[in-house]
């Protein structure tokens, strides 16, 4: 883990922080494989429940399904069709996000990234403050992965964050859009 500031693992950063996937931009791109899997699967499940329901016949004489292939065909379709699901979710929430959520402008607190044998993944972590209804106003700190973002700012540097005025937690770092509500 190499960061851009300080080597102390701040609270944000430790076990059991919720890291958003990737910035909406990529987050698309991220989703394809799991879109295709799930339409094979679907697909294939399909095909085998087809194949395996194929013989079936009132006759007695005639042969049964073949029940493997209906049960492999089946535990496919569904989980095709979790996956395709699943995915589709993912994307809804972030488009949601960026239509109707509020803006504000945050700080970049920290900026890291780490390594595995086969990958590095670089992390932004930012603050802002959302109002509240009853007065006042709330601290929000949060962190992603976001490639683009970590190699285009640094600690300091102010950034529009998108967030959910219901659950300013919900939130992404972003560029504005003429079409969003402003909020301090």
């Amino acid at each position: 883990m190499v960061s851009k500031t300080n080597p102390v693992i701040p609270p944000y950063r430790r076990a059991g922080h919720s890291l958003q996937d990737t910035h909406p931009a990529v987050r698309i791109t991220r989703l394809l494989p799991m879109v295709f899997l799930g339409a094979f699967l679907a697909i294939s499940g399909v095909l085998m429940l087809t194949n395996g329901l194929a013989p079936i016949s009132l006759d007695p004489g005639k042969p049964l399904p073949n029940l493997d292939q209906v049960g492999i065909g089946a535990v496919a379709l569904v989980t095709g069709f979790g996956l395709m699901l699943v995915a589709r979710r993912k994307q809804y929430k972030v488009n949601r996000l960026f239509l109707q959520g509020c803006q504000a402008q945050g700080t970049v607190i920290d900026a890291w990234q780490q390594s595995d044998k086969n990958s590095t993944r670089y992390y932004v972590s930012y603050a802002f403050t959302v109002p509240r209804a009853e007065g006042g106003a709330h601290l929000v700190t949060h962190s992603e992965q976001n490639r683009e973002l970590y190699d285009t700012v640094r600690v300091g540097d102010a950034i529009v964050i998108h967030y959910d005025p219901q659950d300013p937690d919900h939130c992404l770092a972003g560029a504005t859009l003429p079409t969003r509500r402003q909020t301090g």
